[in-house]
């Protein structure tokens, strides 16, 4: 009897974890994004760079890339994903024959690119995503946001996370500035 007491509520909790683990994925219309929806102001990093050199040394792959319309959502234990897609203008750090491929960037639903956007050209310092949420090769900003540079229609690269509550302890420095000047500025820090 003793047993059933303690086998049952093991059970009953195994069965609650199982079900919980379950995904699915399917392709979302996001909505156009308007400026500001996002505040990072409460968002505690795991992970905090505090120079460029950082920042290129923990990017195995570093990239211009252009956000296409394709994107799809992932629920995962309780948690929402966007996964976006992104075509690779060029490769600033890494293998380069990521150039010209198509790469998955997976980010939380509520911190996803496509709130903040200001233009769908970007500068990105990216790391593989490994883990449960989907099995296929993707890609996850390093920082959570702090990788992640806009690029304006001006030709400029901005960190524009710094304007919504975001870590920015070395980006306000470096941009706004060129996209040719940032992409030399990487180049030397990991020389």
């Amino acid at each position: 009897m003793m047993k059933c007491r303690i086998l049952l509520p093991l059970l009953l909790l195994l069965c609650l974890t199982l079900s919980g683990c379950a995904h699915n994925r399917q392709a979302v219309q996001l909505p156009e994004a308007s400026a500001g929806q996002t505040d990072y102001s409460q968002l505690d990093l795991a992970e905090r760079f505090e120079d460029l050199g950082g920042l290129t040394a923990a990017s195995p792959l570093i990239v211009e890339a252009l956000l296409t319309e394709n994107s799809s959502k992932v629920a995962y234990a309780g948690a929402n994903f966007i996964i976006n897609e992104l075509t690779v203008t060029d490769v600033i750090k890494g293998n380069a024959s990521a150039m010209g491929q198509t790469l998955q960037l997976l980010e939380l639903e509520s911190l996803n690119i496509n709130l903040t956007k200001t233009s769908d050209r970007f500068i990105l310092f990216l790391d593989r995503y490994e883990g449960p949420v989907i099995e296929d090769e993707a890609y996850v900003i390093s920082g959570v946001y702090q990788g992640r540079f806009d690029i304006g229609e001006d030709d400029k690269v901005r960190y524009a996370a710094g304007e919504r509550g975001g870590l920015s302890t070395f980006q306000g420095q470096i941009t706004p500035a060129g996209v040719e000047e940032f992409k030399e500025q990487i180049i030397q820090s990991f020389r």
